[in-house]
């Protein structure tokens, strides 16, 4: 890495660390002063945004990132963020308005809130919108490489999104909850406009339909789609999956995934402080950008298999000091497989955080696609989605990027590490790690294993852990 990059991931990385933080001080006394009703329609409505981010900008988000540089004259640019941002806004409408209906139709939230249903739509609608539209927005910043913008955004969103559900909450229950991710959400919005317009008066001189551009439109789809296809497949099963343990079992059976979804944000810090870095630096150098990836993949790799070692040998006495009662056997199986699930994820990215060919892009898509589709196979025939559907949920989100990490090295025809050898014993400690996500029994023969593990990972990768020590 260049010395601007390393203080830019260094940044990255520190910022990430205060947000999780933030996030994770503020989650845990939502879940333990908040009553399950409202912690589940908090995760409901959390699990919504998500699903219009992802599909509202039909993964345009990517190719504006890689189109963005391209455009030489001014005017190119403004028609290119012009079309971008609309297009987005009309996608993202129709996305959270389909949300919308289902989630007023959903057992629980329906009689939570029939006196107030026009009201709670009203307030939903604007969160869902303006979380997508200010994604939106952010993602220009980021595109133009404004990257502590971005980072600072992070802090006081996450502080924003902790304490006004968690006020609104206690006040008004699942109403409050809707209130305070709606007001954080739309002043999200507003700041991320501000900004743009006052630093990059160009990008939103002109703007209107007139403005937008169908031959650069067809561009950012031509790149965006294979992206796109990949969230609109994981949210066409996941999302029904979700939908169907709230009507099966009730909005507070989701009180058990908040406290798997925490534990699992803060192993996501690792990788998430290095994806956007990378998908801009590594851009400038072909060469430089292959090796900065490598060597970020083998160094996430080697700690998330730490971090999750350490969280396995504690996590069954940690999770009920905590979180209380919420935190049952249920609930810490959950956690661990989603802590898994999020340190595979991280990894499964990290390769493809890089400027591609429209060719492989579809190649990586369809991979991706298989890979939900087998991993939802699996989950569905082992764990019945009536009864065991969070072990499902929890386990495909665990088992697809697996599987995608596994065939990741014959799709880019290139080494995930540095090096020519395969490092066997690495994949066979991982390997040894993932069965503990589904044995939390924690006999004697569990933690000897996580011990060894540990030890081994620790002797094999010496030469790496001394060449991360702050001031290498």
């Amino acid at each position: 890495m260049t010395g601007s990059t390393k203080q830019t991931a260094a940044l990255s990385f520190a910022t990430q660390i205060s947000t999780k933080a933030i996030n994770l001080g503020l989650s845990i006394l939502f879940v333990r002063l908040v009553p399950a009703t409202s912690v589940g329609t908090f995760t409901l409505l959390i699990a919504a945004a998500q699903l219009v981010c992802s599909l509202g900008r039909v993964g345009t988000n990517y190719s504006y990132a890689v189109l963005l540089p391209e455009q030489k004259q001014e005017t190119d640019r403004l028609q290119l963020t012009t079309t971008y941002s609309f297009f987005g806004l009309a996608c993202s409408l129709i996305v959270a308005l389909i949300a919308l209906s289902q989630l007023t139709h959903a057992t629980g939230i329906s009689e939570l809130t029939h006196q107030h249903l026009w009201l709670f739509c009203g307030l939903t609608l604007a969160y869902l919108l303006s979380d997508s539209v200010s994604e939106t927005i952010w993602s220009i910043h980021l595109a133009l490489g404004r990257f502590k913008a971005v980072f600072l955004r992070d802090v006081w969103l996450a502080l924003g999104k902790g304490c006004l559900p968690l006020a609104g909450a206690l006040w008004l229950g699942p109403l409050g909850v809707a209130t305070g991710l709606g007001l954080i959400s739309v002043l999200n919005c507003w700041i991320a406009s501000t900004l743009l317009r006052r630093h990059s008066p160009g990008l939103t001189g002109l703007t209107g339909a007139a403005w937008i551009s169908w031959p650069l439109l067809r561009q950012l789809l031509l790149k965006g789609v294979p992206f796109f296809s990949v969230p609109l497949v994981s949210n066409l099963i996941l999302w029904p999956l979700l939908m169907s343990v709230v009507n099966s079992s009730g909005i507070a059976r989701l009180d058990g995934l908040r406290v798997a979804q925490i534990c699992a944000q803060v192993i996501g810090v690792i990788s998430a402080s290095l994806i956007p870095v990378l998908l801009v630096k590594s851009s400038q150098h072909t060469q430089a950008g292959l090796q900065m990836h490598q060597k970020a993949f083998q160094a996430c790799w080697v700690i998330s298999m730490l971090i999750y070692g350490v969280y396995a040998l504690s996590d069954r006495t940690l999770l009920p000091l905590i979180f209380g009662v919420r935190a049952g056997d249920g609930a810490i199986q959950i956690a661990r497989i989603l802590v898994a699930a999020a340190a595979v994820q991280g990894l499964s990215q990290i390769p493809m955080q890089r400027p591609l060919s429209t060719r492989t892009l579809i190649q990586l898509s369809l991979l991706q696609i298989i890979s939900l589709i087998m991993a939802a196979l699996v989950a569905i025939l082992i764990f019945d989605p009536t009864s065991n559907g969070l072990l499902a949920y929890a386990s495909i989100n665990l088992l697809s990027p697996l599987i995608t990490v596994l065939c990741l090295p014959a799709v880019l025809g290139q080494n995930l590490m540095p090096g020519e050898h395969t490092p066997w014993l690495q994949i066979g400690l991982s390997m040894a790690l993932l069965t503990t996500c589904y044995l939390i029994n924690g006999n004697p023969i569990q933690i000897s294993l996580l011990v060894t593990s540990l030890g081994l990972i620790v002797y094999g990768n010496r030469g790496l852990i001394h060449e991360l020590k702050p001031g290498r």
